[in-house]
């Protein structure tokens, strides 16, 4: 679809690394970012190549990244010409903790762009984070490092427990209730 943007966000090599890839049309690229500078209108991996730092400031400085509440370090970036697609690719350097982005650029685009994000590796959901019109922020949750703290797995941890714990107090309870039936019951026969 020429009015969505893909976003694919995973673990990099390094530790702190994210790697992000986004693929969208040349024509989307260009409304965002001076890439025409003959006026051909025809879009070549040269000139990609060339316009490499008008793509990192028109582009990925309005998608930042952060972490814990601080901005991540947009490390390397790349760009790629695909049959009519753009795919454009960055590495970030980030602080441990939940990752946003915001995705500014929806704000320049016309109302109907969205932003279609999808995290790989450890960070992975299952599920589609989307950013469009005015809601341009996106949340992704974050594998912890080994031994590190998880709120949200002991959360779902600890309301398991509880949940567990509640059934067998109901079932306990309902037990009993059975056994004072009984009880009840024979001492009226027996009366």
């Amino acid at each position: 679809d020429a009015d969505v943007i893909y976003v694919t966000l995973e673990e990099g090599q390094q530790s702190a690394a994210l790697v992000e890839t986004v693929t969208l049309t040349a024509t989307t690229l260009a409304q965002l970012v001076p890439l025409d500078r003959d006026g051909e209108q025809i879009l070549t991996q040269e000139t990609l190549e060339a316009r490499h730092k008008a793509v990192r400031a028109g582009f990925w400085s309005q998608v930042p990244l952060s972490a814990a509440g601080q901005p991540c370090e947009l490390a390397a970036t790349s760009a790629r010409l695909q049959e009519g697609l753009v795919e454009l690719r960055a590495e970030f350097l980030c602080p441990e903790g939940e990752v946003r982005q915001d995705f500014r650029i929806l704000r320049v685009l016309a109302a109907n762009y969205r932003v279609v994000l999808r995290a790989r590796g450890e960070a992975e959901t299952g599920e589609a984070l989307f950013a469009q019109g005015s809601l341009t922020t996106v949340r992704v949750p974050r594998a912890p490092t080994p031994g590190g703290w998880d709120a949200i797995k002991f959360r779902g941890a600890f309301a398991a427990v509880v949940a567990g714990g509640l059934s067998l107090e109901v079932l306990s309870a309902f037990c009993a209730l059975l056994l004072a039936a009984g009880t009840w019951r024979k001492a009226l026969v027996a009366s």
